[in-house]
């Protein structure tokens, strides 16, 4: 019996062994991607500080804006690849509490770097996320801003550090042609700025964006 058990055994891992020769893995070429995005933003409500006359911060809140951009990224691996990219961000003042009327947008531009990990199967499509880090041009331009009889108007920006969580998925059309959706968080520091001589509290940045990517 125990003759029969190792003959078994032997013949079992010949023919395993044989069936891993047969089949020799293609070692890895890594690709670089290119794309571009577009979609709908949503800000979270953020305090202004600064305003003359005020007696505390104002808080805003923004109507739904936009987010477009392009990028590229370096696969070293089919799971992993090192990502740039650059976008721009705006959305107008919805409403300014402690203002009487505030005409103004808030747009942003992006630089990061990011590291994406991905998961290749058998499929077309393609899940991913993201973690990135870079810095984020923030510029206001202030239409009209009222408080009694004080107005004030302008605009200004400055460079504040950033960071950014991203996940989708994409389909691939082809060999070359990806399309797909994806979501991006965005944060950004305080900026100050001095034309107006103003304040902003971070910003947290929702983004839905499709996108159509380019094998190279």
């Amino acid at each position: 019996m125990r003759l029969i058990t190792r003959l078994f055994a032997t013949g079992a891992i010949a023919l395993f062994t044989n069936q891993i020769h047969a089949q020799p893995t293609q070692p890895y070429e890594p690709v670089s991607r290119a794309w571009i995005e577009a979609g709908v933003l949503f800000q979270d409500s953020t305090d202004l500080s600064g305003f003359p006359g005020s007696l505390g911060d104002s808080n805003l809140e923004f109507d739904p804006g936009f987010r477009a951009g392009l990028g590229s990224g370096y696969a070293f691996t089919p799971y992993f690849s090192l990502d740039w990219e650059v976008a721009v961000l705006a959305s107008s003042v919805k409403d300014a509490s402690g203002l009487d009327e505030m005409d103004a947008t808030i747009t942003q531009v992006p630089f990061l770097v990011s590291g994406t990990l991905q998961y290749q199967n058998q499929t077309a499509f393609t899940p991913f996320v993201s973690i990135g880090a870079g810095a984020a041009a923030t510029a206001i331009n202030i239409d009209e801003a009222r408080l009694g009889a004080t107005t004030l108007d302008g605009s200004d920006y400055a460079f504040v550090f950033a960071w950014q969580l991203a996940g989708g998925l994409r389909y691939a059309l082809n060999d070359r042609l990806g399309l797909g959706l994806l979501y991006k968080y965005l944060w950004t520091a305080d900026a100050e700025w001095n034309d107006p001589d103003l304040e902003l509290d971070g910003l947290r940045s929702h983004a839905v964006l499709a996108f159509l990517s380019y094998r190279f």
